[in-house]
């Protein structure tokens, strides 16, 4: 880390250092189907091919070499849902026992009570995306399993010890035309289960995205 630094304060054009924190692939699948109305599920995994269902497993770490083993945090880039990969017990234990520091998104619907004792003292940032504080706006982005989803984060959060303890808790809204005006409601949400932080992300611009869906009585336009 210290000569990443080094090099780039430097202004070196070629690293001798490898990246600190490392994008990898965890989740192949996602259990949301049809995909969220935001998400280009469908042309992500065409572009991946043959490769979409390779298993990611701690032989696939052992493989990035001094890329995995100098990362000290590791951030689940995946286009789907990390607690539906079978191996996901082993890559945890693989990230503790090298100290590395693990970013998840999950969509929450499957933190079962095995799923959340896995994460009990882990050190990880579990982003959960909601992009709602209420059912039927969640309804219109995904599907009707908000309310499992918020027994699920009360258990997980009660579980853990309250916001400080690991894994760090943090709910995500992405604001949109479709939910910008529970912005308000989602601080209030954050607050009442006691996350460790709300946080915003923006919807990407993107002219190549032609999403269009009809979906909790209301039709959504990406673009738009």
């Amino acid at each position: 880390r210290v000569h990443n630094l080094q090099e780039l304060r430097a202004g070196a054009l070629r690293l001798e250092s490898t990246p600190p924190k490392l994008g990898i692939d965890i989740a192949g699948t996602c259990n949301v189907k049809p995909p969220c109305v935001y998400c280009e599920w469908d042309v992500a995994k065409g572009r991946e091919g043959d490769n979409v269902e390779l298993p990611f497993n701690p032989t696939t770490l052992a493989e990035y070499g001094p890329y995995f083993e100098n990362a000290f945090q590791l951030v689940n880039c995946s286009i789907g849902e990390p607690f539906m990969v079978r191996s996901i017990d082993a890559l945890l234990d693989a990230f503790g026992a090298r100290g590395k520091v693990l970013e998840l998104t999950t969509n929450g619907q499957i933190l079962t009570d095995v799923n959340i004792r896995k994460l009990l003292g882990r050190n990880a940032h579990l982003y959960v995306s909601l992009d709602s504080a209420t059912p039927a706006t969640y309804a219109r982005l995904r599907n009707d399993t908000l309310p499992r989803i918020l027994d699920n984060l009360e258990r997980l959060i009660a579980a853990k010890g309250g916001p400080g303890s690991l894994p760090h808790v943090y709910l995500v809204f992405m604001p949109m035309r479709a939910n910008v005006h529970e912005v308000d409601a989602f601080v209030e949400l954050c607050a009442r289960l006691r996350v460790d932080r709300l946080v915003l992300r923006p919807l990407n611009p993107s002219p190549g995205v032609d999403l269009k869906w009809d979906r909790g009585g209301y039709h959504y336009d990406y673009q738009n």
